[in-house]
Protein backbone atom coordinates (compact mmCIF):
# COMPACT_ATOMS: atom_id res chain seq x y z
CA UNK A 1 0.00 0.00 0.00
CA UNK A 2 1.37 3.34 -0.71
CA UNK A 3 1.82 5.79 2.28
CA UNK A 4 1.45 9.62 1.58
CA UNK A 5 5.00 11.55 2.04
CA UNK A 6 3.22 13.53 4.34
CA UNK A 7 1.81 10.85 6.32
CA UNK A 8 5.62 9.94 7.88
CA UNK A 9 6.91 11.30 10.82
CA UNK A 10 10.66 11.99 11.93
CA UNK A 11 12.34 12.64 15.46
CA UNK A 12 13.18 16.81 15.04
CA UNK A 13 16.75 16.29 16.16
CA UNK A 14 16.77 14.79 11.88
CA UNK A 15 15.77 18.01 10.89
CA UNK A 16 18.63 19.81 12.54
CA UNK A 17 22.43 19.49 13.64
CA UNK A 18 23.17 17.03 9.74
CA UNK A 19 21.66 14.05 11.98
CA UNK A 20 21.23 11.93 9.05
CA UNK A 21 20.92 8.41 10.62
CA UNK A 22 16.87 8.61 11.04
CA UNK A 23 13.91 6.57 10.07
CA UNK A 24 10.31 7.87 9.34
CA UNK A 25 7.39 6.37 10.79
CA UNK A 26 3.79 6.22 9.68
CA UNK A 27 0.99 5.28 11.78
CA UNK A 28 -1.78 4.40 9.89
CA UNK A 29 -4.93 2.40 10.39
CA UNK A 30 -3.66 -0.84 8.69
CA UNK A 31 -0.43 -0.69 10.95
CA UNK A 32 2.98 1.05 11.10
CA UNK A 33 4.90 1.56 8.14
CA UNK A 34 9.40 2.45 8.39
CA UNK A 35 11.36 4.02 6.25
CA UNK A 36 14.93 5.07 6.01
CA UNK A 37 15.05 9.23 5.43
CA UNK A 38 18.12 8.81 3.58
CA UNK A 39 16.63 7.04 0.70
CA UNK A 40 12.54 7.34 0.88
CA UNK A 41 12.27 5.03 -2.88
CA UNK A 42 13.51 1.95 -0.78
CA UNK A 43 11.21 -0.43 0.51
CA UNK A 44 9.12 0.16 3.26
CA UNK A 45 8.66 -2.15 6.73
CA UNK A 46 5.28 -2.65 7.38
CA UNK A 47 4.14 -3.84 11.00
CA UNK A 48 0.47 -4.62 12.33
CA UNK A 49 0.04 -2.32 15.26
CA UNK A 50 0.28 -5.15 17.91
CA UNK A 51 4.02 -5.81 16.47
CA UNK A 52 5.00 -2.61 16.81
CA UNK A 53 3.52 -2.02 20.37
CA UNK A 54 5.58 -5.67 21.01
CA UNK A 55 8.83 -3.84 19.95
CA UNK A 56 8.18 0.16 21.75
CA UNK A 57 7.90 -2.13 24.68
CA UNK A 58 10.71 -3.71 24.36
CA UNK A 59 12.87 -1.02 23.20
CA UNK A 60 11.86 0.84 26.05
CA UNK A 61 12.77 -2.61 28.55
CA UNK A 62 16.28 -1.72 26.65
CA UNK A 63 16.55 -4.83 24.76
CA UNK A 64 18.15 -3.88 22.01
CA UNK A 65 20.74 -1.42 23.52
CA UNK A 66 24.06 -1.96 22.51
CA UNK A 67 26.62 -3.23 25.24
CA UNK A 68 30.07 -1.22 25.36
Amino acid sequence: MKIADSTFRTPKECSTGGVFNCVAVAITPAGVAVRDTKDITKTTLDFSHDEWRTFIEAAKRGQFDVQA
